[in-house]
């Protein structure tokens, strides 16, 4: 059909994001942090914490960050990341990443760092 056409499309977005743990401690090996932010969602996740001792860059990146699903499988979180020292003695990191597949929040059991699990409540 000739002639202008105008569509007016309704579009509302849902934040599907959950903020787990802030404030938590964590515990990897021998040491203990803060978990400043940990954040999820279906595409990606971003976790910043706080550690008392400095951790290397590897042992930040070797340090445990996974999901266990309700299926019993386990996703690994990885991404880029970054260590801040701060003038009071404590170091911070950052990691962000995306996942390769959609992750739907109610599949996921629980989210691992370090050497502790806090379970997601849906």
């Amino acid at each position: 059909v000739l002639g202008k056409w105008e569509f007016d499309i309704p579009f509302t977005k849902q934040d599907l994001s959950v903020d787990l743990a802030s404030g938590q401690k964590f515990r990897y090996g021998n040491s203990e942090g803060t978990i400043d932010e940990l954040m999820v969602s279906p595409i990606g996740f971003s976790v910043s914490v706080t550690t008392a001792e400095p951790l290397t860059g590897s042992d930040f990146i070797d340090m445990p960050m996974e999901f266990h699903l309700n299926s019993g499988e386990v996703v690994e979180l990885n991404g880029g990341c970054g260590p801040m020292a701060h003038d009071d003695g404590t170091w911070s990191w950052r990691q962000d990443g995306v996942y390769e597949n959609m992750i739907l929040l109610n599949r996921i059991k629980s989210v691992v760092i370090g050497d502790t699990e806090f379970a997601m409540n849906h």
